[in-house]
């Protein structure tokens, strides 16, 4: 067999090459036009202290004169119902139960009084007791209210329960 020969290898020359240098892909974004931003303004504006007073002012005008208003349509009311009970005291000749109360407070709220709160059977009820001799209980009247009837009891002329109510009255 024959033997081959083999060949050098030539060397080849060692070539340094510079790294390829890429340009950056620039991405086009797409353009789109915008408006410039507007500045936001406040949601509320502050009132002035002067706006506010004002106001105020206004709101209690408006207030006095409805006051006012509905005051004279009371007072008209008021005026037709004394026309009518009159009206009806002329054509039957009896006058109505009614009681109109003056606007404010009452002359025995005044005085810190009150009004007597007293039944005719509470008083029925204390005269049938004290005839008995029985001591005196009344159902919703304490001692004070005892007393007063007792006191009434001893003005009365007549000693029937009707007599004693008006008086405490």
């Amino acid at each position: 067999m024959p033997e081959k020969k083999v060949k050098p290898v030539a060397k080849k020359p060692v070539v340094t090459k510079k790294p390829a240098t890429k340009k950056p892909i620039v991405k086009k974004e797409p353009t789109i036009k915008s408006e410039p931003k507007k500045t936001r303004k406040p949601r509320l504006v502050d009132p002035s202290f002067a706006d506010l007073i004002k106001k105020e002012a206004d709101f209690e005008k408006a207030k006095k004169k409805a006051k006012i208003d509905l005051q004279k349509k009371y007072n008209q009311k008021l005026s037709e119902t004394v026309d009518i009970a009159m009206k009806y005291k002329e054509l039957f000749g009896e006058t109505l139960d009614t009681s109109i109360k003056a606007k404010g407070k009452s002359s025995s709220t005044k005085k810190g009084t009150r009004k007597s709160g007293f039944t005719l059977d509470q008083v029925q009820t204390f005269i049938d007791q004290t005839s008995e001799g029985k001591p005196v209980k009344i159902p919703g009247k304490n001692a004070i209210g005892v007393k007063k009837i007792k006191e009434a009891y001893d003005k009365a002329k007549d000693k029937d329960a009707e007599s004693v109510l008006e008086l405490l009255k």
